[in-house]
């Protein structure tokens, strides 16, 4: 009897069909080409799929009695498309009572029998139960495929039980079968994320030197692996060991790159690597965007240096409507007032008051001196008056600086006034008006 007919009367009790006939027809399995075949039984599985799901809660106990008593189940082939549709739909505990009764119906279980039911405990991440299904399939004569072994290999990884998955890895090779590039990258992403990149480094030659070209996932599972690691730098050699090969890097490897860079402070690298991937079409993110400016600033706060960087990545955020964070904006104001860009300094600082930001002390203070040092105390004065609309009392350093300036510029009267509003506030500056100390003096 063909393959669809057996599957085309399936019906539940309230006459939902379950499997929907092929458009070609039920021909006999025999008549048709492999791929053909593979079609048909794809789309069966599909079907009955929805057929599962479309049922609801209550009614999930019935679905093998649906199975059972309103269609012939006389292969092994159709057991296991039910199978497969039961571990689809996520009906893993049916699945397994499903299994158990195979005998039942005068059938073995084949290779593909065993390697849905390894699926379905690896979903279920019951990676021993699957290991011994494995086990149990090798014993009896029966050869794991490919993608069952890397289904397992994930999941062993996924639970950092990666010597056990490296075992797995070893059987391949021990096999007739041939590991491919997802194999490898399943391992290598399990080496990665319990430190051992070094390890997942020498799979990627591994697999190099037998032929298999690495594609985007397995390159982007190194750069993970370096970053967490501490070891970023490391990553601009997978770069270029990925353009040898012409894989083009996509926007996750740029990211995880940039974001490792950035996190373990390497910021020279990580501005020439941000450069690269905006040359190369791809916008940076608003959270990498944040960090780099951060960084840029630190950099130039200490070293002096890549201001102007800073500033254009500012530009850029400012132009793309990016939200900064309190962080940035802090930084961003010191290192702005540091570097003789004041007046942006103080737009930036209007701006993150606007944002609901209160800015911290040393970052008050950097914009105020920058303005005294250029003595454009005035503007010194409107950083103050901003504080105070925002609750926020600057410290001694704040008026000192001002009084200080005001007094070089023998403004007696305005650094009296400042004096004095410092004190209102419960604040008592160290410098004084400058007549102040002469009546003391007197």
């Amino acid at each position: 009897m063909a393959y669809p007919k057996r599957l085309s009367h399936l019906i539940d009790k309230k006459g939902i069909t379950l499997v929907v006939k092929h458009n070609n027809g039920l021909l006999p399995i025999q008549q048709k080409n492999p791929e053909t075949i593979e079609k048909t039984r794809r789309l069966q599985v599909e079907n009955f799929v929805a057929a599962i799901k479309a049922l609801p809660s209550k009614d999930k106990t019935t679905i093998l009695d649906i199975f059972t008593k309103n269609g012939k189940i006389c292969s092994t082939a159709v057991f296991n498309d039910l199978l497969m549709a039961l571990v689809i739909a996520s009906e893993h505990e049916l699945a397994f009572k499903f299994y158990s009764s195979i005998s039942s119906y005068g059938l073995a279980p084949d290779c593909w029998t065993y390697c849905i039911l390894i699926r379905s405990y690896c979903k279920i991440e019951n990676v021993d139960e699957a290991r011994r299904v494995l086990d149990h399939m090798v014993e009896n004569g029966l050869h794991p495929n490919l993608a069952t072994f890397t289904t397992l290999i994930n999941s062993f990884c996924k639970k950092g039980r990666v010597e056990e998955a490296f075992e797995l890895m070893e059987d391949i090779k021990k096999s007739s079968i041939d590991a491919d590039v997802y194999t490898y990258t399943a391992l290598m992403d399990g080496f990665c994320k319990v430190g051992r990149t070094d390890e997942a480094m020498e799979l990627l030659n591994e697999a190099m030197e037998i032929g298999l070209k690495p594609n985007i996932v397995t390159f982007n599972t190194l750069f993970d692996g370096f970053s967490r690691e501490g070891r970023p730098l490391e990553g601009i050699g997978v770069l270029k060991k990925m353009k040898q090969i012409n894989c083009r890097p996509d926007y996750i490897s740029y990211s995880t790159l940039l974001h490792g860079l950035l996190m373990w402070r390497k910021i020279r690298t990580a501005l020439r690597i941000y450069k690269e991937m905006v040359r190369n079409g791809f916008e940076v993110d608003e959270r990498l965007m944040n960090n780099l400016l951060r960084g840029l600033c630190r950099k130039f706060l200490k070293e002096n240096d890549l201001l102007e960087d800073a500033y254009q990545v500012f530009d850029k955020m400012t132009k793309r409507a990016f939200v900064m964070d309190h962080s940035t904006y802090n930084l961003v104001i010191q290192a702005f007032s540091m570097g003789k860009k004041v007046d942006d300094a103080l737009v930036s600082l209007q701006k993150m008051i606007k944002f609901g930001y209160i800015p911290s002390l040393t970052t008050i203070n950097s914009v105020i001196r920058a303005f005294c040092t250029k003595g454009r105390v005035e503007k010194a004065i409107l950083v103050l008056v901003l504080m105070y609309e925002t609750h926020k009392i600057p410290n001694t350093t704040s008026y000192d600086l001002m009084i200080q300036e005001l007094n070089r510029q023998r403004r007696f009267l305005g650094a009296s006034n400042v004096y004095g509003s410092a004190l209102v506030r419960g604040v008592v500056p160290n410098q004084m008006p400058l007549h102040e100390k002469l009546l003391i003096n007197n």
